[in-house]
């Protein structure tokens, strides 16, 4: 399980933030397959929900998982 999550990236110089509160896009690659998904979060003490497209729960495989978090796009084939 890869989950890349998109996000804003702010720096003030000497760090880096992201926005990881509220609503983004991202991508699930997963058994072969990548699947784009929706994220959200209500706040930093909770946890993310990601979703597909059509608003279903993102099915993760059985084993580890590893998400990024980017400031930008994606390209696959």
């Amino acid at each position: 399980n890869v989950l890349v999550v998109l996000a804003k990236q702010h720096n003030n110089g000497e760090h880096s933030f992201y926005d990881l509160v509220g609503l983004g896009e991202g991508y699930l690659a997963c058994d072969g397959q990548i699947i784009p998904i929706e994220w959200q979060r209500t706040s930093v003490e909770e946890p993310f929900v990601y979703t597909t497209q059509d608003g279903e729960p993102a099915v993760l495989g059985v084993g580890n998982s590893y998400i990024a978090v980017i400031d930008g796009s994606v390209e696959y084939q």
